[in-house]
């Protein structure tokens, strides 16, 4: 049913292609797959690229990303302890 409702806003086969990358969205009710807009086929596209390298490399890029503030609260260094030598 939710195929069905995705299909009436995005077409059968964009609908296919945008439950393959993001396949929790056959959970969604399908009153709510009524509702979907274009942020969903969006994100159906950054679940899709994202997906493959959830494990490691999400976990990964978010401590890279808030390695400024750890070392601002602990007042470690430790872009230069450990870049230091490149």
């Amino acid at each position: 049913p939710q195929l069905d409702k995705f299909s009436d806003k995005f077409g059968l086969e964009e609908s296919k292609d945008m439950v393959r990358r993001n396949p929790g969205l056959l959970a969604v009710k399908p009153t709510d797959a009524e509702k979907s807009d274009d942020s969903t086929m969006v994100f159906s596209y950054i679940i899709g690229y994202t997906r493959p390298i959830s494990s490691v490399g999400l976990p990964l890029l978010l401590l890279l990303l808030l390695t400024p503030a750890i070392e601002s609260v602990t007042g470690v260094p430790i872009r230069s302890t450990l870049f230091g030598g490149l």
